[in-house]
Parts: structure tokens; C-alpha cells; sequence
């Protein structure tokens, strides 16, 4: 189990502090659960397949999106008989940090890497339909 205390006490700190503590934690976060969810995808595709990996297409395929990887990971477990728990089992707490987790990974995650390419982070602005649309529409 993760403590994210000091984490969230640090991210009590001076604004330029909380946003650098806050992004590092949900970084973090979001890579781990993606890759542990994707981990499970893996497996499943490996016990279904005569033990052979899935290829890179079908991996890119899931995207960042925690959201849909959770949902494929339900219906793993439904099919091998383990409880996990729907989304709309969840309360409304966990719903609301897996959307925030996803969110980040497809969008955030990547800001910094898409901003080096002003052209592709318009593109990419429009097509998420992101705040940051209207900056690059004036």
C-alpha cells in the first residue's frame, strides 16, 4: 500500500512547490497503475495464447486511457472468475480519482514532450477539445 501523505503535506507548501509535488504524484501514479493494468492485459493475452506476447499494435492500441484499461481488466477478471469490481461498483471517490488518473495520462502526462512541437500540441488541443484550444484560436 502507497502513502501519499507526505506527499500531499508537501503539496501544502508554496504554490511553485505544490505544483511540481503534485504533478511527480500523479506522474507516478498514473505510469504505475497503467503499467500494472496493462501487466494484467499481458497476462491474459498470454494465458488465452499458448504463452505468446501480444505485439506492439495490439499494447498501443489501449492508449493511456486508465479509464478503458480498467474496464478490459474488469472483464479479465470476469472471465477467470476473480471479483473486481465494475466502475459503477466503486464509490464515487474512486470513480472520480480513476477519470483524474486517466485524464492526466492521455492529456497532461505528456505536456512538456508536446510542447517542444507547437504544431502538434495544437492539433492535439483541438482534437482533446482543451482549454488550451482557445489560446491558439486568438
Amino acid at each position: 500500500m502507497c502513502d501519499f501523505r507526505p506527499a500531499l503535506t508537501v503539496s501544502r507548501g508554496p504554490c511553485s512547490q505544490q505544483g511540481r509535488v503534485l504533478y511527480r504524484l500523479f506522474f507516478n501514479l498514473s505510469v504505475g497503475i497503467e503499467r500494472s493494468l496493462k501487466a494484467i492485459v499481458i497476462i491474459d493475452h498470454m494465458l488465452t495464447n499458448q504463452l505468446a506476447v501480444p505485439n506492439k499494435n495490439q499494447l498501443q492500441g489501449y492508449g493511456h486511457n486508465v479509464v478503458d484499461l480498467y474496464d478490459v481488466c474488469v472483464t479479465i477478471g470476469t472471465t477467470r472468475r476473480s471479483v473486481v469490481p465494475n466502475r459503477s461498483q466503486l464509490d464515487a471517490i474512486d470513480q472520480e480519482l480513476l477519470r483524474l488518473i486517466s485524464d492526466f495520462a492521455r492529456v497532461t502526462r505528456y505536456h512538456n514532450l508536446d510542447a517542444l512541437d507547437a504544431q502538434r500540441t495544437r492539433r492535439r488541443a483541438e482534437k482533446e477539445n482543451e482549454p488550451a484550444h482557445g489560446w491558439y484560436s486568438s
